[in-house]
C-alpha cells in the first residue's frame, strides 16, 4: 500500500469533516498540509510505525497548530498503547484510521491544539507553490455552492430520444460548457476555476453521481443517476 492510495480520503476527512478551504501535497518534509481559515493541520501518512516516522510527526507538531498520523485501517491494534501514551499524547499527536475501500477516515485520537507553533511563528504556507492554490480561494461554503450547481446543470442535460428504442440518458458537457452555464462570482481567474473544477469533479467522492471521459484531448463530464 502506497501513501498516495490513502491521500483521497485524507483529503475528504478534511475538507468535508474539518472544513478546510484547500489540502495541499508535500509541503517541505510534510505528507499533507489542511488550511483551515488561520489554522494549519498538518497528517503524516504512515504505513507502519518507526522511530523515523514518530520524530517526523513530532516535528510536524512544531508547525502546524494540529498534527495527525495517519495509519491504514487493521483488524489489529496499529499503534501501540505505550507509543499512545508515552509519545502521541505527550505531543498532542492525533491519529487518523483511514479506509481505504470505503475512501473513509476516522479520528481515533484526537489531535491537542499546539500552542508552541504559534509562538514560534513558523509560516509553513509561505512554502506552498501556487500552482498547488487552484481550491485554496474557495471556501467550504464556495466548494459546495460550485459543485451542487453543476450537479444541477448536468442532471438537466438529459436526452430526448428520437425513436421508441432509443436509450434515454444524460449528455457528456465539457468543462467549458459546463463553465459557461455555471457562472460564479469568485474573484479566481477563470483558468483556476476550470483546473479546480476539472479535479474536483473526479474525486471519488463525486463518483457516484458524476462520469468523466476523455475524447480527442478534451475532458467531458455528464450526470449518473
Amino acid at each position: 500500500m502506497k501513501k498516495q492510495d490513502l491521500f483521497e480520503a485524507i483529503e475528504k476527512f478534511l475538507i468535508e469533516t474539518v472544513g478546510c478551504n484547500a489540502v495541499h501535497q508535500e509541503i517541505i518534509s510534510h505528507d499533507v498540509l489542511g488550511v483551515c481559515g488561520s489554522c494549519n493541520i498538518i497528517v503524516e501518512i504512515v504505513t507502519n510505525i518507526t522511530f523515523t516516522n514518530l520524530e517526523q510527526a513530532k516535528l510536524a507538531s512544531t508547525r502546524a497548530d494540529y498534527a495527525y498520523l495517519a495509519v491504514l485501517k487493521k483488524q489489529k491494534r496499529f499503534v501501540s498503547k505505550l507509543v499512545e501514551d508515552d509519545f502521541l499524547k505527550k505531543y498532542k499527536i492525533g491519529v487518523l484510521e483511514v479506509d481505504v475501500d470505503n475512501n473513509h477516515a476516522t479520528v481515533k485520537l484526537r489531535a491537542g491544539f499546539n500552542r508552541m507553533a504559534r509562538l514560534r511563528k513558523f509560516d509553513i504556507r509561505t512554502y506552498i507553490d501556487p500552482k498547488q492554490s487552484a481550491s485554496g480561494d474557495f471556501s467550504v461554503t464556495e466548494h459546495s455552492f460550485i459543485t451542487n450547481r453543476v450537479k444541477t446543470y448536468l442532471q438537466s442535460q438529459k436526452q430526448t430520444h428520437n425513436t421508441l428504442f432509443e436509450e434515454c440518458g444524460y449528455q457528456w458537457r465539457s468543462i467549458d460548457e459546463i463553465l459557461r452555464h455555471c457562472q460564479h462570482d469568485h474573484a479566481m481567474p477563470k483558468e483556476n476555476v476550470r483546473s479546480y473544477l476539472v479535479a474536483t469533479l473526479q474525486k471519488k467522492w463525486h463518483s457516484e453521481w458524476c462520469e468523466t471521459k476523455i475524447e480527442k484531448r478534451k475532458r467531458y463530464f455528464r450526470y449518473m443517476d
